[in-house]
C-alpha cells in the first residue's frame, strides 16, 4: 500500500511513498489502483489515553485489521445510544437552570 504524493507530468508518473517502509517510488498510472482507507482498514489506529492521543502504526494491513477486530472482544463493543446527544444537551440545560 502506498500514498501518491506528487504527479510528475513530464514522465506521466506519480511519486509515491510506501506506507509501511517509507520507501519512495515512481509509478505509472497503469501500476496504481485507487483504494481509499476505511474504518475497517485504516493502516493505523489513534486512541486517547490519559488525555493524550497515541497513534499505533502497523507493519501490515493484516496486523492492523487483527488489532481492530480484537478491540472490545473482552468487554464487548459499546452500543451507541441514538438519544445520547439530546440527553447530554438536556443535562447541560438542567445544570445551567
Amino acid at each position: 500500500t502506498c500514498m501518491a504524493e506528487e504527479y510528475i507530468e513530464i514522465s506521466d508518473q506519480y511519486k509515491v511513498r510506501m506506507e509501511f517502509t517509507d520507501e519512495e517510488l515512481f509509478l505509472g498510472t497503469d501500476n496504481l489502483k485507487r483504494r481509499d482507507r476505511t474504518p475497517q482498514d485504516p493502516g493505523y489506529y489513534v486512541e486517547c489515553k490519559n488525555n493524550r492521543l497515541i497513534r499505533r502504526d502497523f507493519k501490515s494491513n493484516e496486523e492492523c485489521r487483527a488489532f481492530i477486530a480484537s478491540l472490545g472482544k473482552d468487554e464487548g463493543l459499546l452500543e451507541v445510544d441514538p438519544d445520547a446527544e439530546a440527553k447530554a444537551e438536556q443535562a447541560a440545560a438542567d445544570l445551567l437552570a
